[in-house]
C-alpha cells in the first residue's frame, strides 16, 4: 500500500508563501536600511520560496513514511 501526491497539491499555497516571504524580507531589509535592485529582491524571494517548498515536501514525505500500521507499530523508511 502506498501514498502518492503531486506538487499540484501544494500549488494553492505557493503564492501565499511568496507574499508572506516578500512582506517579511521587505520589513527586514527596511529595518537594516538595505536597498537592493528589484531583480535581485525577486531572486531572493524565489530562493526562499523554493526552500519553503522543499521543507514542505520533506515534511509530507516524512509523514507519509511514518504512518502507523494497523497493529500500532510505526513504519519508518529512510528517504
Amino acid at each position: 500500500m502506498g501514498q502518492t501526491f503531486t506538487l499540484s497539491h501544494l500549488a494553492p499555497f505557493v503564492e501565499r508563501s511568496r507574499e508572506k516571504i516578500k512582506k517579511r524580507m521587505t520589513n527586514e531589509l527596511t529595518k537594516l536600511n538595505i536597498s537592493i535592485p528589484k531583480e535581485k529582491f525577486n531572486e531572493l524571494i524565489e530562493m526562499e520560496v523554493k526552500k519553503e517548498i522543499e521543507a514542505g515536501c520533506q515534511t509530507i514525505q516524512y509523514q507519509l513514511i511514518t504512518l502507523q500500521s494497523t497493529n500500532g507499530s510505526v513504519i519508518a523508511r529512510p528517504f
